[in-house]
């Protein structure tokens, strides 16, 4: 029988999403069977909902408008505080499209929510639901349904009745049935207007030149990042460019390639139709390639996942000789040098935010701008965010209250812009990512999440996953490759580095720091856990210990430079430790010592304002800690340690005065010791001694002084506590050469003194006993 002309519909199908999949499904497969083209959020299938403008132009493009109503109100669009379904319905109402409303009957709903529980019903929004539900009812003659087959039968029957006379756009010849079966092709899918994209003319250029050159090469164009960084929407608006232009007049199609078989993603391209049923998936492919091939087409394999994937379908013969485009994470498919989308730069950010507001683009929110890039790294899904955020608050041209906000929220709470062309949620990327990660990378990740963020060195993680890779108790699986072989840690790194978690600081090879988000989000979920958290800062203050014994080594050989860069490793790490413990007083305490260490190897490289300003960390540490804990002999010791060594570094600038005030609190700190320890028995040698040394130190700033009468009395008082310690040291037959050498130095310093003063006699009587105490012999 002949057939005749029949208008292909387009219908446009709206409903919330979650709680009525089943009845959007069903409802997708009646259009299909009448014959007409359904249209709706799952055409384009890059991630997320489709942005609003991206909704708006799908209903202008449509024939018929098919609500379907639940037990939900859906998501709300912020800036107006309604549901998209609600939005999606008054803007249809408003174009006059042809309308067809379905209501879920009351005893449905309640057995919905029997067997779903209270999430088939609104519990949020009861009273925007009940007033859309009345004007939806009071605007038009309503539908009820029960099940699927209800919403199939009234959607057919509302197809059967429109009248088909108008101007057909799609003409085909079908046979007098009320189901359609000829297998064809969707429409492009690319979502049009993409009113908030970022205009990155280079890129664009780079694809166009890309395609132009490969003609006749398998793999044509290649955009390479991470989730966010705003691949697809790129591709997306190159597609939308090429087809307003008319270069593609076979169309543009989207594939979504994620976590599926290229083959079976390319073959639903093919509408889904009774005889299309029927079809194997290589049968379908094969419909697609042939009809692509019939004019010049463009078609974007999204979020290919790996080589492999794309390998398997290259050398499947399922190939299509059209131009493609391909995003994916992976640094390289197919041995083609893949276009790199970056991080977004501060004139785009400015160009970004300023499509949501002018002000973006004023001086006086310059700062912000910055703050918002470094908060943001640049992430487009993210910097999309924060503009649709922005241009919805009560001051858009605030820009610095949200700057600030982003110092100290987390990724959970991060806005999600549906407006902007990045449908995806930043945690959402960054989850994704991290589930995707294997159990070495995400180590790396959780140390560096509590190294210094903006100095992380190569070395230390390899270190670190070294450390762990080779324990006895728990030793972390780095994983294998195909072939068995045992990745080498440098595998784990190299793979951060290409998909930009580790990025380079400056032109070193050394030195990178750790995606900001990253960080954040690791910090956020991973790290959560305190018992692992602890295990970490156990094994980073071994790193640190291991680079000063490094340090030393290097010190005696006598290379100060390379020496400070290994002390400065150590320090940083133990920096970036406590400053997310400070209620660790043990960690605290072991800042103090590096302070301390690396301020006495600025001392011996002649650096005495760098060596003060570290011996000054080391003190307020010591403070603090002997407030929170009472004073011990061996913390008390140690601060007063520090008091000497900074003491002599003033001394060495001749500031006289703070060297004696330093020496003065150092011999307050040892002589109240005394008094604690002395009757208890526990005043023992080396404290004795190093209260004798206090006394010479500060008795040396004296004599510079020309205060001699000072420096004598401070001599003096040395002497006789090193006289004490003689007495004791040479009953037990261990008053050794070390402790002989230090009494010899303050007997020769007293001497000196006196000679000074005048008084020769006595300055003799002092060199002849340091002669005869280093006529000595013995150890």
């Amino acid at each position: 029988m002949a057939g005749s002309a029949q208008k292909i519909l387009k219908v446009f199908i709206s409903s919330t999403k979650v709680d009525l999949e089943a009845e959007r499904k069903a409802a997708f497969d009646a259009v299909l069977k009448a014959g007409h083209m359904p249209v709706g959020m799952e055409n384009f299938t890059s991630g997320g909902d489709p942005p609003w403008d991206v909704i708006k132009a799908w209903i202008d493009d449509c024939d018929v408008y098919i609500l379907i109503i639940g037990g939900k109100y859906g998501t709300l669009y912020l800036k107006t505080k309604k549901s998209f379904t609600q939005m999606e319905y008054e803007y249809a109402n408003a174009q006059g499209k042809e309308p067809c409303y379905c209501i879920i009957k009351p005893e449905a709903l309640n057995a919905k929510v029997k067997l779903h529980g209270v999430d088939a019903a609104e519990t949020k929004h009861g009273e925007k639901f009940n007033k859309f539900l009345a004007a939806v009812k009071n605007s038009y003659i309503c539908e009820f349904w029960s099940d699927e087959k209800e919403i199939q039968h009234i959607i057919a029957s509302k197809l059967g009745k429109i009248n088909l006379a108008s101007e057909p756009n799609i003409t085909v010849n079908l046979p007098q049935s009320p189901l359609f079966s000829g297998p064809t092709i969707i429409t492009s899918n690319i979502p049009p207007g993409l009113a908030h994209y970022i205009e990155r003319t280079e890129l664009l250029n780079q694809i166009r030149a890309s395609l132009a050159s490969n003609k006749g090469v398998s793999l044509q164009a290649q955009l390479t990042a991470h989730g966010g960084f705003g691949k697809s929407v790129l591709a997306a608006a190159y597609a939308q460019a090429a087809l307003a232009s008319n270069e593609y007049p076979g169309g543009a199609y989207f594939v979504n390639c994620e976590n599926r078989a290229i083959a079976e993603a390319f073959s639903e391209l093919l509408l889904s139709t009774d005889e299309t049923l029927k079809m194997s998936t290589t049968e379908k492919v094969q419909f697609v390639r042939s009809h692509l091939a019939s004019k010049k087409s463009l078609v974007i394999f999204g979020n290919v996942d790996s080589h492999e994937q794309w390998l398997e379908f290259k050398t499947s013969g399922l190939y299509p000789t059209c131009d493609i485009l391909i995003t994916t994470r992976a640094k390289n498919i197919a041995g083609l040098e893949p276009i790199r989308v970056d991080h977004l730069t501060l004139d785009e950010t400015r160009s970004l935010l300023a499509k949501f507001s002018d002000s973006a683009l004023l001086p006086e929110n310059d700062e912000a701008m910055k703050t918002i890039l470094e908060e943001t790294e640049g992430l487009a899904v993210l910097v999309a965010a924060v503009g649709g955020s922005q241009r919805d608050a009560a001051d858009p041209n605030d820009w610095n209250r949200y700057a600030n906000w982003l110092k100290t929220a987390d990724t959970g709470a991060l806005p999600d812009e549906k407006e902007s062309g990045y449908p995806n949620r930043t945690n959402v990327i960054l989850d994704d990512l991290i589930a995707k990660l294997k159990p070495a990378q995400l180590r790396i990740l959780e140390y560096a999440a509590i190294l210094p963020p903006n100095r992380i060195r190569l070395s230390w993680l390899e270190w670190l996953l070294g450390i762990d890779a080779t324990s006895e108790t728990e030793p972390l699986d780095v994983g294998n490759d195909k072939l068995g072989a045992i990745y080498p840690v440098n595998w784990h790194l190299n793979q951060l580095k290409q998909w930009d978690i580790l990025r380079p600081l400056g032109e070193s090879d050394e030195i990178w720091s750790v995606h900001r988000l990253y960080r954040k989000r690791v910090t956020e979920t991973s790290l959560s856990d305190i018992k692992k958290r602890n295990e970490h800062v156990s094994n980073l203050r071994l790193l640190s210990e291991t680079i000063w014994k490094s340090a030393d080594e290097i010190y005696e050989k006598f290379s100060l430079s390379d020496t400070f860069e290994v002390i400065n490793q150590a320090v940083e790490i133990l920096e970036s430790l406590a400053e997310g413990a400070k209620s660790n007083l043990g960690l605290q305490l072991f800042l103090a010592y590096a302070y301390r260490n690396r301020g006495s190897s600025y001392g011996r490289a002649i650096n005495q304002g760098a060596a003060i300003a570290d011996f000054t960390k080391s003190i307020l540490i010591h403070e603090n800690y002997i407030q929170i804990v009472n004073l011990s002999p061996e913390a008390g010791n140690q601060l007063a340690s520090v008091y000497i060594d900074r003491g002599i570094a003033y001394r060495i600038c001749l500031d006289l005065d703070s060297a004696i005030a330093d020496h003065t609190r150092a011999i307050e700190i040892r002589e109240s010791l005394r008094l604690a320890l002395f009757e208890k028995g526990d005043w023992h040698h080396q404290f004795q001694s190093n209260l004798a040394y206090a006394y010479m130190n500060r008795a040396i700033v004296y004599a510079i002084r020309l205060d001699f009468s000072q420096a004598i009395a401070d001599f003096s008082s040395a002497i006789g506590i090193a006289d004490e310690l003689r007495a004791t040291l040479s009953a037990l037959g261990s008053w050794h050469l070390g402790i002989r050498s230090e009494y010899v130095k303050i007997l020769r310093n007293r001497a000196l003194a006196y000679e000074q003063s005048g008084q020769i006699n006595l300055a003799t009587a002092d060199f002849h006993a340091a002669v005869e105490v280093e006529a000595i012999e013995g150890p």
